[in-house]
């Protein structure tokens, strides 16, 4: 997928690349890798990555793996949630980074379960870097989250926020806080 789309759309191909806010949820089965451009050096989103679906096992969501394409993909977000999930399951987000300027969560989950963050930077400056609300079955594997900034209330102040749920593996992720209020 690409922030535009290119040649017939389809997402047979980096030369027919699928436009990430029109790619069709409900073809990804377990198993599946979907790669998202990410250029030579980068290339930014400006749009909420909300996948619309669960599958029974886990699909992976990432950067390319082809030259031109494997630079980092930067969800990069004026209001809140870099990238949102509900009632989705069975997903792992690698090798991407995550920024938005609202004052809510730059990663946020509710009611999922079975998902992997792994290798992914997360920054938020007003608010929580990552929440997680009634979920389970989640790995934070090898992630930097970087929060802080003009915090609006001692509570918004997470690099990583569990909430509710269990079964949490956090493992090797470094926490920056840069909390100035």
């Amino acid at each position: 997928t690409n922030s535009t789309g290119s040649g017939d759309t389809s997402g047979s191909s980096w030369a027919n690349m699928k436009k990430y806010t029109d790619f069709y949820w409900a073809k990804v089965n377990g198993g599946d890798t979907v790669y998202f451009n990410g250029s030579t050096n980068g290339l930014t989103y400006t749009t909420t990555l909300q996948p619309t679906t669960s599958v029974s096992s886990k699909a992976v969501l990432t950067r390319g793996k082809d030259s031109g394409h494997n630079g980092t993909p930067f969800f990069s977000i004026t209001s809140n949630y870099a990238f949102y999930g509900y009632l989705r399951n069975n997903l792992e987000i690698s090798d991407m980074k995550f920024q938005c300027t609202g004052a809510y969560s730059t990663i946020a989950l509710n009611t999922c379960m079975n998902f992997d963050i792994i290798r992914d930077t997360v920054i938020n400056q007003t608010g929580a870097g990552m929440s997680l609300d009634s979920c389970s079955n989640f790995r934070l594997l090898s992630n930097t989250f970087s929060t802080g900034g003009s915090i609006s209330s001692t509570s918004e102040t997470d690099g990583i926020d569990l909430g509710h749920g269990g079964n949490f593996e956090v493992a090797y992720n470094t926490l920056i806080y840069n909390n100035s209020s």
